[in-house]
C-alpha cells in the first residue's frame, strides 16, 4: 500500500489541490465534475466535498485488500500442512505495517473533517453539513474496519509463534527419566 498527501486550500471563490507522493488519483474526479452539468454550481465547496469524499472512499478498496491478506494468513497459520516459519511471520509483520500505515493515513482526516464541518465556508449553506457529515460517517466506518485487522494480525502472530513453539517441542526427543 502506497500513501501520498493531498493538501487543499479553499475559499469562497477558488480551490487549489496540491498532491505529493502517490495519493489517490483525482483526474477522473476532475473530468466527472467538469463534464456533469450542474456539478460545479456549489463552487469550490462542491469540489472540496468531492475531493474529500473520493479520498475517504478510496480506503474501502485498501481495507478490502488487507482483509483478503488477513484471511490468507489465517489459512496459513492454521493449515494442517506446516507452512509456518519465517516467511509467514514476515508476511504477518508486513501486513501489520500496512494496517498501521492505514491508521496513520486516516488519522489526519479524522482530525480535520470535524473542524472542516464547522468552517464558515461549509456552514454558509446547510446542505454542506449533511454532505460532509456523510463523508465523516464513511470515514468513521473505515477507521472502525481498519482496527479489526490490527487486532486480527496481532492474534495471528501469537498463533503462529505458539504453533511454531509446539512444533519445536513436538520434534524434541523425549527426555529419559534420570
Amino acid at each position: 500500500v502506497e500513501f501520498g498527501e493531498i493538501q487543499v486550500l479553499c475559499d469562497a471563490r477558488s480551490i487549489i489541490v496540491i498532491r505529493r507522493g502517490t495519493p489517490v488519483p483525482l483526474t477522473g474526479l476532475r473530468r466527472t465534475l467538469e463534464s456533469t452539468e450542474g456539478a460545479l454550481t456549489g463552487g469550490p465547496v462542491e469540489v472540496l466535498h468531492a475531493v474529500v469524499d473520493q479520498i475517504v472512499d478510496s480506503y474501502h478498496a485498501v481495507l478490502a485488500g488487507i482483509d483478503d491478506d488477513v484471511s490468507e494468513v489465517e489459512l496459513d497459520v492454521f493449515a494442517e500442512v506446516d507452512r509456518r516459519g519465517t516467511a509467514l511471520v514476515e508476511r504477518i509483520y508486513f501486513l501489520q505495517r500496512e494496517v498501521l500505515g492505514v491508521h496513520r493515513a486516516l488519522h489526519p482526516l479524522m482530525v480535520a473533517l470535524p473542524v472542516l464541518r464547522t468552517d464558515p465556508i461549509v456552514t454558509v449553506d446547510d446542505r454542506w453539513d449533511a454532505y460532509f457529515r456523510d463523508v465523516q460517517d464513511h470515514l468513521n466506518r473505515q477507521a472502525d474496519i481498519s482496527f479489526d485487522p490490527k487486532k486480527t494480525t496481532q492474534a495471528k502472530i501469537e498463533a503462529a509463534v505458539n504453533a511454531t513453539r509446539y512444533q519445536i517441542i513436538k520434534a524434541q526427543p523425549p527426555k529419559s527419566p534420570s
